[in-house]
């Protein structure tokens, strides 16, 4: 039997919620222990959970201590700058994530003034940028290493053990945005 984690899930901006949304819902089918703490509307309703937090001084206290794992992905909100301090606290692993692809070392420096743990990138491209900027942290990419938007690729994958992931991208940068026209076409 496998152990069952805890495990937190933070969301500040539509594109957090639908980066973590898949984690959140895979871990539930497992019965894992989901703690989800979304700070918009959208965010509660695609967790499926009634409460809706704030940026308040007695937040960090609503967050179990023994949770195994705490994920976010950082906009540069105040707040998202304390998650990886409050998890060393108490020995529980931070995990940031990128939602977008296009971006550049000085918007990666920005999410991240306060490194997590792990930061998981979306395309190999943001992991080469954080490897280039030196920063102290483990990184993991789950997109397509060889992913170039700018072409189109047809292959037959032979392997049913492989996996796809595919992180959409919000047609904007802005806090509320329609899904990108591309994400929505593939």
């Amino acid at each position: 039997m496998n152990e069952k984690l805890k495990v937190g899930f933070i969301a500040f901006h539509p594109g957090s919620a639908n980066t973590l949304t898949k984690v959140i819902e895979s871990l539930r089918e497992e019965n894992h222990e989901v703690y989800c703490y979304p700070f918009i509307d959208y965010a509660r309703k695609e967790w499926k959970v009634n409460e809706i937090y704030g940026d308040t001084d007695d937040f960090f206290e609503k967050i179990p201590t023994d949770l195994d794992v705490l994920m976010y992905s950082p906009v540069g909100m105040a707040l998202e700058n304390e998650v990886p301090a409050f998890c060393k606290k108490h020995g529980i692993k931070s995990i940031g994530t990128v939602d977008v692809f296009w971006l550049d070392k000085d918007i990666i420096l920005k999410r991240f003034p306060v490194l997590p743990d792990i930061i998981i990138t979306p395309e190999k491209s943001v992991e080469t940028m954080i490897h280039e900027l030196q920063l102290d942290v483990e990184v993991h990419n789950l997109g397509n290493p060889h992913l170039d938007i700018k072409k189109e690729t047809n292959r037959y994958i032979d392997n049913a053990d492989k996996v796809f992931t595919y992180v959409s991208f919000p047609a904007t940068d802005g806090l509320i945005s329609d899904t990108g026209e591309k994400s929505k076409e593939i």
